[in-house]
């Protein structure tokens, strides 16, 4: 059974990479017992399969904190678990590691507060999340105009309905300037403040 979720209590965060995905567990004690807040696992893509297994490593870590990121910004710290013992020589503040990986670091060392701590493979509680996955990798964080839309339906007020903004938004010069621009990316005659935000709009 997941736990819910506790700021106070003792967190980690364990991840895993295998040669086909990625897997990582948030982990909080709870009364004394272990307990698991949050599951996470996806698969790598193409490019990501051909890896080394040290940044196949770095790439769970990094994941998975971004995953969890909800959970972890409201915390003073926590422990990232791994079974790769590079990665505490890695995620540590003098490392130098290749550009990809050096990315991902600096990523994670901006935002939060943790402590990689290194465990056995038989101790990695995330493996078999990291193997057993059919979920495909993300695409980044792109948002689909069709979520973005439906975002839009739940939190616009019952007082004023979607379509109702769809209709007045054509009847509007400036914005029908803008929806042009979008469809063709071609920026010219659109006011210059929306190209600023050309890639936040659809």
């Amino acid at each position: 059974m997941l736990a819910y979720f506790d700021r106070g209590a003792p967190t980690e965060v364990i991840a895993d990479a295998s040669p086909v995905g990625l897997g990582a567990i948030l982990v909080q004690e709870v009364d004394g017992e272990r307990r698991a807040v949050c599951y996470a696992s996806r698969s790598l893509s193409d490019t990501e399969r051909r890896y080394s297994q040290t940044e196949k490593e770095a790439l769970a870590l990094v994941w998975s904190c971004e995953r969890f990121n909800l959970y972890l910004c409201v915390l003073p710290g926590f422990d990232l678990v791994t079974d790769h013992q590079a990665m505490k020589t890695i995620y540590g503040p003098n490392s130098k590691p290749s550009a990809r990986i050096e990315r991902w670091v600096l990523r994670v060392q901006l935002l939060l507060n943790y402590k990689v701590r290194y465990v056995t493979s038989r101790e990695n509680i995330a493996d078999s999340l990291s193997r057993q996955t059919k979920i495909p990798a993300s695409k980044g964080y792109v948002q689909d105009e069709e979520y973005v839309r439906e975002v839009t339906l739940q939190a616009v007020p019952v007082a004023l309905r979607i379509e109702e903004i769809e209709e007045v938004s054509f009847q509007d010069e400036e914005l029908e300037v803008v929806r042009e621009a979008l469809e063709t990316g071609h920026w010219s005659k659109a006011p210059k403040a929306y190209e600023l935000v050309s890639h936040e709009l659809a």
